[in-house]
Parts: C-alpha cells; structure tokens; sequence
C-alpha cells in the first residue's frame, strides 16, 4: 500500500500521462493509484457500502476517497485535500482532472454521500487530519431498512475464437447492450482474456 504522497503522485501523473482509459473505472482509478489488489468489489456504490469509518461531513484530507452517489454504479474520487480531488470521467471522458469536489457534485447532479478513512474496509494510512469537533447528537431516530444489497456484475473473461456478437448471443442479451455495458469504442477489437461486464 502506497503513502498518500504516493497516491497523490500517482493520481496526478495520471492527469497528464493516462496509463489508460479510465471511463466509468473509477473505483480501479482509486483502487490502482493506491496500489490495492483487486477485491472483487463490483462499484462505488458498494466500496461505501463495505467502508468501515465513513464520514459524512468535513473537509476529507488528501488521499482519502469520496463518494456519490449517482448513476447505477456511484462514483468515486481521490481527495487532493483542500476541497479538491482527482475525479475520472469530470471534465474528459475516459481521463481523470484535478477538480473541486462541488464540480462532481454540480456536474452530474450528484449526492454527495461523504468520504471514508479506508477503503471498503482497508485501513488508509492518511496520518493526522485535521481534528474534527465532536458531531451534535441527532435527535432519535426509527430504525431506517436495511439498503438492498448492491447486485453483483456479471463477467465473462473473452476466449479464443469469441466475437463480441457469439459473447451477446451466448449470454442472451443484445449486442449493442453488452457493447453499452463495456464503453467499448471498436466493438470489433477484443483481446483473448480481457474481461467483460455482461448487461
């Protein structure tokens, strides 16, 4: 795991230099510039989900990542500190910019759910941040429902011989969904174990 000095080199090389496409890869932006393996967690929306030391008010401090909640699949940022962070997708598809925090939220007519301390559940070495007064005690509450369970992605890893049409009719869905579901810019160019989200 990486030092948010690190993170943040890493996030800002990123904006100049892409080591990829980065559309609708938010959580892998995050998850990569932080240097965490892969943990099987399909979204956003779940990453807040599994964190364990949520925030939901404060200025977040550099490197900690910040949510929304948007869209099927949420979004998630890498905070610069300051009320800025390292967003994909904000300002040039498939790119990551240095931006306010409010941007993302204006932009796509986001929620803003907060930022966390780890990441789903991964202790964050973010070191000190800036001491936070106690939160006044909100009034009791009734019990709120349990949120629904994020719903898993399914995958299929592309084999020798596929096209994009046989991986569509196999799975039995159309082929300009599971084109949608991938972002994929040349539909006719898949490579032998590439990974596919199927729609």
């Amino acid at each position: 795991m990486r030092t948010v000095t690190q993170v943040l080199a890493a996030a800002k090389a990123q904006v100049s230099k892409p080591s990829r496409d980065w559309t609708g890869w938010c959580l892998a932006f995050t998850r990569t510039a932080w240097g965490i393996k892969p943990t099987g967690i399909p979204d956003a929306n779940a990453a807040w989900a599994r964190a364990k030391k949520k925030r939901t008010s404060g200025t977040a401090p550099a490197g900690a990542p910040i949510y929304w909640a948007v869209g099927r699949f949420g979004h998630i940022a890498i905070s610069a500190g300051d009320g800025k962070c390292y967003s994909t997708d904000i300002r040039r598809k498939g790119k990551v910019d240095l931006v306010p925090v409010s941007e993302v939220t204006s932009r796509w007519n986001a929620k803003h759910r907060g930022w966390s301390e780890d990441y789903a559940g991964t202790a964050l070495p973010l070191g000190t941040s800036t001491p936070r007064s106690p939160a006044p005690r909100p009034a009791p509450k009734p019990a709120p429902k349990p949120a629904p369970k994020p719903r898993a992605r399914r995958q299929y890893r592309v084999r020798p011989g596929d096209t994009m049409g046989k991986i569509a009719a196999k799975h039995g869905v159309t082929l300009s969904a599971l084109i949608k579901a991938n972002d994929l810019a040349d539909p006719d160019v898949i490579k032998v174990g590439q990974l596919l989200y199927l729609p």
